[in-house]
C-alpha cells in the first residue's frame, strides 16, 4: 500500500509541477497513445476501474505476491484515474525522443510493475518446474 500511495503522490506531484514550470502537457483523452479518446471520460474512468480490479480478483494470490511491482502498477493506474476524474483526460508532460509521443511517470511505473510482475511469475514457475524434473 505505502508504494501504491508513494506512486500516485510522486505522479501527482510531477505532473503539478511540470505545469508550474510550464513544461508542454498533453491531454490525452483516451487510453495508451490516444486510443479510444471519443469516449466520455466518466465512462473510460469507471472502465479503467472495473479493468483494474479484475486483474486483481484474477491474479490477487500473485500481486499480493510481488508487492513493489503491484504497488507501482495499481499505483500508476490509479493515479492516470484520478487524472481523468479531475481533468476529463491524464496529463502527459514527457516526451518521448524522436516521437510526438508523450507519457507520465504514472505510464512509467505502469510499465515497470507489469514488467516486473510478469518476470516474477515466470521466474518462479520456471524454478518450480525445474524442481519437477
Amino acid at each position: 500500500v505505502l508504494i501504491l500511495l508513494l506512486a500516485i503522490f510522486i505522479d501527482q506531484f510531477s505532473k503539478f509541477l511540470a505545469g508550474f514550470l510550464g513544461l508542454k502537457i498533453i491531454f490525452n483523452e483516451g487510453v495508451s497513445l490516444g486510443l479510444l479518446g471519443n469516449l466520455s471520460s466518466v465512462f473510460l474512468a469507471i472502465f479503467s476501474f472495473l479493468i483494474l480490479l479484475l486483474i486483481f480478483i484474477f491474479l490477487k494470490k500473485d500481486w499480493l505476491f510481488n508487492p513493489i511491482a503491484s504497488g507501482l502498477f495499481f499505483g500508476g493506474a490509479i493515479s492516470n484515474i484520478v487524472d481523468r476524474i479531475f481533468y476529463g483526460s491524464v496529463r502527459d508532460w514527457l516526451k518521448i525522443p524522436f516521437f510526438e509521443i508523450y507519457n507520465n511517470l504514472a505510464d512509467w511505473f505502469i510499465f515497470v510493475g507489469l514488467g516486473w510482475f510478469l518476470v516474477v511469475i515466470w521466474w518462479t514457475s520456471n524454478k518450480k518446474s525445474k524442481k519437477l524434473v
